[in-house]
């Protein structure tokens, strides 16, 4: 019996691991760090065509290099959290990752080729 449980003890810790969790990115590939929120935080320079284009692009009151609230995150804040999480918990032995990760509003082709262009 002891030894049975001996077994099934260095099996169990044989199957541990350290499991790191993202979901539903959202990342804004069009970021603007001077955009409003009325905009979507999206730069009237971008390299995409904004297919919700506005007008006039509305400056925001302060920059704003890792996001503000009310926008998805830029590509910066997505990679400092991306290095943060290497930094903090180097042991991880995979990541999970779920959900969408396409800003949200960028592309008027919702399909799934689609979002896979904008990846």
């Amino acid at each position: 019996m002891l030894r049975s449980l001996v077994a099934a003890s260095a099996l169990a810790s044989a199957w541990t691991y350290k499991v790191g969790f993202i979901a539903d990115l959202h990342m804004n590939v069009l970021y603007e760090p001077t955009s409003s929120v009325d905009n979507n935080c999206w730069g009237s320079n971008s390299y995409m065509t904004n297919p919700f284009e506005v007008e006039e692009q509305v400056a925001a009151e302060e920059y704003a290099a890792y996001g503000r609230m009310g926008c998805d995150p830029p590509q910066k804040l997505v990679s400092f959290m991306l290095d943060q999480m290497k930094s903090e918990h180097p042991d991880v032995d995979f990541v999970i990752v779920s959900g969408d990760h396409v800003g949200h509003g960028l592309s008027a082709d919702e399909s799934r080729a689609g979002n896979y262009e904008l990846l």
